[in-house]
């Protein structure tokens, strides 16, 4: 079979994930040449997506905008945009839908439509982002409430023969401990990095103090906390950057003392093209997350540094360990919270020298690995299987 590949994103709006669904959709058009490619989201995100694309690229794309977009999944039964979709462009036997966010309501619209008949057995490839991590929860106690909780919607869609997608070796690992009868389900595909956004290193400069930073929400399962406490006890050494966001209204974390920050998180995302700009210009990336809700969760920050070439001051856990282990040393690593001030005393010593600048180019080769031309190999021999009427 050859049909038409459509890929959609029901639930996120504006510029949210488009590095991961821009890397994502060029290597499905990588690895389906000359089939039918559509790509179908909010309004602002697919033309946010769209433009992260070579031109060459994007002029290739079908598909539209989503006539009701399902922002807010995640706090419902049913995913309302794969819902409206699918009643305005029914797949065909031979086509396959790659859903690029995935939540509960979508696994349970899966589970329910491919009973009814709507979707084929084993047609659609779910991607999974921070949504796993509700598997290490406790599940609920009300039998009504647990027959539609996420691990009921994750049984009830792989019943169906769908493809559950982890972007991650570390989470795979991971998924593969807890739900071992589920494993057989899962494909990887690493998280993608666009054509664009990976380019080999160029030199930093050392004048001035050295730059850290943080990306993304200021929250503290990301350890923005930490990130504040270090600025405190380093700022006579070093600048600090929160390359970031918090919430609109968000008056606990307004109120944090932020002086010894250089660069404050705003209300709300940054533009793309500012952030980029900002993060380019970084000597470190700070990545404290909390290592126990980081086992099943792909880190954007992760890949951002990768994209830019910009060594991190991390825990060890497995999403960082996994590509220092193939790609060699991509920074510097504590063992425990105890370690994270004597990392960061020696990534500052190590600023300029032929050791960052090593870990400069080990980065540049693990995000070399992540191009779409690198993912569409994967993503080419997973369709084949499907087309072929075969588990992967």
């Amino acid at each position: 079979m050859s049909g038409r590949i459509l890929v959609l994103d029901t639930d996120v709006e504006g510029d949210e994930h488009v590095p991961f669904n821009a890397g994502l959709l060029a290597a499905v058009l990588a690895a389906a040449p000359g089939r039918a490619v559509e790509f179908h989201a909010e309004p602002r995100h697919r033309a946010s997506v769209l433009a992260a694309l070579p031109v060459v690229a994007a002029d290739q794309v079908g598909g539209g905008p989503l006539a009701e977009s399902g922002h807010g999944n995640r706090r419902r039964v049913v995913d309302r945009g794969l819902c409206a979709f699918l009643r305005a462009r029914r797949p065909g036997a031979g086509d396959r839908l790659i859903i690029l966010t995935t939540t509960r309501a979508t696994l349970l619209t899966l589970g329910l439509l491919t009973a009814c008949g709507v979707i084929a057995r084993g047609q659609t490839f779910a991607i999974c982002h921070s949504i796993l991590a509700r598997l290490w929860l406790p599940r609920r106690r009300n039998p009504i409430l647990r027959r539609i909780d996420f691990e009921a919607a994750l049984r009830a869609a792989l019943r169906g023969g769908h493809r559950l997608v982890l972007v991650e070796p570390g989470i795979r690992d991971a998924f593969a401990a807890r739900c071992p009868d589920l494993a057989p389900s899962a494909l990887l595909w690493p998280h993608p990095l666009p054509e664009r956004r990976t380019a080999p290193p160029v030199a930093q400069g050392t004048d001035g103090q050295p730059r850290l930073g943080f990306l993304g929400w200021a929250s503290d399962d990301k350890g923005f906390a930490h990130f504040l406490a270090a600025a405190r006890t380093f700022s006579s050494s070093a600048e600090f950057h929160a390359i970031g966001h918090r919430k609109p209204g968000d008056g606990v974390l307004a109120a944090r003392d932020h002086a010894a920050l250089a660069t404050s998180p705003r209300e709300g995302f940054w533009p793309r093209t500012d952030y980029e700009q900002a993060v380019a210009g970084l000597d470190y990336v700070c990545l404290f997350h909390d290592p126990g809700h980081y086992r099943a969760v792909a880190s954007g920050v992760l890949m951002d540094a990768l994209a830019f070439a910009i060594p991190v001051i991390a825990p060890d856990m497995p999403l960082v360990s996994g590509i220092a282990a193939e790609h060699g040393e991509i920074g510097f690593i504590y063992a425990d919270a105890d370690g994270r001030d004597a990392a960061i005393r020696a990534a500052l010593a190590a600023r300029g020298t032929p050791r960052h600048a090593a870990m400069r180019v080990a980065l540049a080769r693990a995000a070399s690995s992540r191009r779409p031309e690198a993912l569409a190999v994967l993503i080419a021999a997973d369709l084949a299987c499907a087309d072929d009427g075969g588990r992967v």
